[in-house]
């Protein structure tokens, strides 16, 4: 009696891969042309809205340094003033340590937004090689898992920001038609003639 080959062997054989996600009362093998094909598309679309991200967070990061920049302008001006016009060292103390807080969430603004636009496959890494560094120095993590639950958090904000946009641009631009040219036909002798001069 011939050994019968089992039947996942024989759908690979002809080209076939398993997908465990296929709907209902229908084949859970495809193609692995058409499995590839889907793959490499939803990357793309992956690609694109990171793409998008990463322009919207540099633009953000770009106007918050400026502000920033304004600020410790300000600061300085408002320090050199205190120092001047008032003898107070609590002052001098105190505007320094609020430009000190100023500096370091600075820092702390920057780091996030570099966070929030990195690519999904670098932020895993990151994400992985922290936790490495949290065990192997025996520290507590959960600081550090409140911290990326946040910076998900906003990611998926802008993500959400960015296909609402592109939504109400498409909408905003299907309603801009052109207008129509009305044309008026008059019939008679005296077509040519102004409606002042029917009298």
């Amino acid at each position: 009696m011939p050994k019968l080959i089992p039947h996942s062997v024989t759908m690979r054989a002809r080209g076939f891969v398993y997908n465990p996600q296929a709907r209902f009362m229908t084949s859970p093998w495809v193609s692995a042309v058409e499995m590839m094909e889907k793959k490499i598309a939803y990357n793309k679309r992956v690609d694109r809205t990171v793409g998008v991200l990463e322009r919207f967070v540099a633009k953000w990061v770009a106007q918050s340094r400026e502000a920033r920049s304004k600020a410790r302008v300000r600061a300085a001006g408002e320090k050199w003033r205190l120092s001047v016009m008032s003898s107070s060292w609590a002052n001098i103390m105190e505007t320094e340590d609020a430009a000190e807080r100023a500096r370091v969430q600075s820092l702390r603004d920057a780091y996030e937004a570099r966070l929030v636009a990195m690519p999904e496959r670098d932020l895993i890494e990151y994400h992985q090689q922290t936790m490495s560094e949290h065990r192997r120095h025996h520290e507590d993590y959960r600081p550090w898992m409140e911290f990326i639950s946040r910076i998900h958090a906003k990611r998926a904000a802008l993500r959400a920001a960015v296909v609402d946009n592109a939504q109400v641009w498409v909408e905003l631009h299907n309603r801009q038609r052109p207008a129509q040219v009305r044309r008026v036909v008059v019939r008679g002798r005296f077509s040519a003639l102004d409606s002042s001069d029917s009298e």
